[in-house]
């Protein structure tokens, strides 16, 4: 349990932190992977006798202390790494401990054969507008009249339904 909140895009600093006093030692080093929206967040647990190195970096790329805890009479540290995705291609880091060297790979942030604005390609993203409304009644008719003559003078904007 304590390696599914650690590794969850959802848990908080808190409460990942909490987190480390219920991890099994003999799981140690450990090394979680978790996608988040443009950076992979790459956890690293260690004892102090077996520092952790990972690479290559980036420039972007940086590094938080989770915490440190006491397990089995031996300090260990947790070390948040966060990596910058590529737009477009994978990414290969190696991570090192002791005698555990592991490849991970970082997926691009669009897909294969995605589109990038502004690189020439026929694909085509429509914009989406989201708004939460509860009882809106004439204030979200205008509203949504403001939007669309607004997308309307718009030059290359795409066409809209009234």
């Amino acid at each position: 349990m304590a390696i599914r909140v650690m590794s969850s895009r959802d848990s908080s600093e808190k409460q990942r932190q909490s987190a480390l006093r219920f991890l099994d030692p003999e799981q140690l080093p450990l090394v979680l992977q978790t996608p988040l929206n443009v950076v992979d967040r790459v956890t690293v647990v260690h004892g102090i006798a077996q520092p952790a190195t990972i690479g290559p970096l980036e420039e972007a790329d940086f590094q938080e202390a989770l915490g440190g805890i006491q397990l089995n009479g031996a300090f260990c540290v947790a070390l948040d790494h966060y990596l910058n995705k590529s737009a477009s291609t994978s990414r290969d880091v190696t991570v090192e401990t002791g005698p555990i060297s592991r490849t991970l790979t970082l997926d691009p942030l669009l897909p294969q054969g995605g589109a990038v604005p502004g690189d020439g390609s026929k694909h085509k993203a429509a914009p989406w507008i989201i708004m939460p409304v509860h009882d809106g009644g004439k204030i979200l008719s205008r509203c949504l009249a403001s939007v669309i003559a607004e997308l309307d003078r718009t030059p290359k904007a795409p066409a809209v339904d009234h």
